[in-house]
């Protein structure tokens, strides 16, 4: 088992896993928790985690927190920020984009409307073809109101589609980024969906404003 964890590490890429809604990240390693820290810290700052504001005190904290929470081989990064976020709190003005002003949860409208990805030819490869598929239909969506160009929901179905075909796993936005069509935006996506699950920023807030959607399997 040891072994077939180090061939899905070769290069210094983090394997990752799906367990039930979450994406969990390799930290089998020394290594891989500091390449790991490094990143929640960036995106602990966007979310507006209140950091110590000595570097390495921080990075200290953050590696901590990443043994706690991990469970065996693998690390919900999702429940690494929700946990720094209690620890130290956030910096003022920077409350969750999902709280209303009065602090209360807002509430997802009910889903609008049934979505059919297509079927990726790599089972593991579903998730990313989901989640651009699901983010293509939001933006459909406030293109609606707005009267914008549709051109990034036309982007994101066509990541969506180019994930499908490919038939090897993607372990991450490095391996995504090669596929014809897919940027470096859409990488990053991929990145921070892997680490931060249904709970992406951006996922969240398409949810609160629009709704959830309910997604229906593709037959090919």
């Amino acid at each position: 088992r040891r072994g077939g964890e180090e061939e899905r590490r070769r290069g210094g890429e983090m394997a990752n896993r799906k367990e039930g809604s979450e994406v969990m990240v390799s930290v089998a390693t020394q290594g891989d928790k500091k390449e790991l820290a490094g990143k929640i810290e960036r995106m602990g700052q966007e979310r507006g985690i209140r950091f110590p504001s000595d570097s390495q005190e921080s990075m200290i904290s953050i590696y901590n927190m990443i043994t706690t929470v991990s469970v065996g081989d693998y690390c919900n990064v999702a429940k690494v920020l929700e946990e720094l976020e209690g620890a130290f709190g956030l910096v003022p003005g920077k409350s969750k984009k999902r709280k209303r002003e009065g602090g209360d949860d807002a509430t997802p409208k009910k889903p609008k409307k049934a979505i059919k990805p297509p079927k990726a030819k790599c089972p593991e490869n579903q998730i990313y073809v989901t989640l651009f598929w699901t983010l293509a239909h939001y933006v459909f969506l406030e293109v609606k109101e707005t009267g914008s160009k549709p051109f990034k929901a036309l982007t994101f179905r066509k990541v969506a589609k180019a994930i499908a075909e490919h038939d090897a796993i993607i372990k991450n936005g490095k391996e995504a980024k090669k596929l014809k069509g897919v940027g470096k935006g859409s990488a990053d996506i991929v990145d921070k969906y892997i680490a931060e699950g249904e709970e992406m920023e951006d996922l969240v807030n398409y949810k609160v404003e629009y709704g959830d959607v309910e997604v229906e399997e593709s037959e090919q």
